[in-house]
């Protein structure tokens, strides 16, 4: 792989390995560095964001998102990820029967 047609604030990042027993084989990549930033949501330092979408139908069909740096749930109220696992089967329940009435 040719290295000039990489942007260099990428191939500063990159880990490469030889995997050729010939000198003109080419360099692979072997991994690539995440900068840490903080999370827009939880505001944790984090190199990889993740979030997880699940859907639910108890008590009504809906999706919770839950970060999985911090381990919390996304508060619809709020806004922010502030609810715990425990805390997250409460608010639901809560939630819908209050929204039904």
């Amino acid at each position: 792989m040719s290295k000039s047609f990489i942007p260099s604030e990428i191939l500063e990042r990159i880990t490469w390995t030889k995997n050729g027993k010939l000198p003109g084989d080419p360099d692979y990549i072997k991994s690539i560095s995440h900068t840490p930033q903080p999370c827009e949501d939880c505001g944790l330092i984090v190199e990889n964001r993740r979030i997880q979408q699940r859907f639910h139908d108890s008590p009504q069909k809906h999706f919770r998102k839950k970060c999985l740096n911090c381990k919390k749930f996304y508060n619809p109220q709020t806004k922010q990820y502030d609810l715990n696992s425990q805390e997250v089967l409460a608010f639901f329940r809560k939630f819908f029967c209050d929204n039904d009435k």
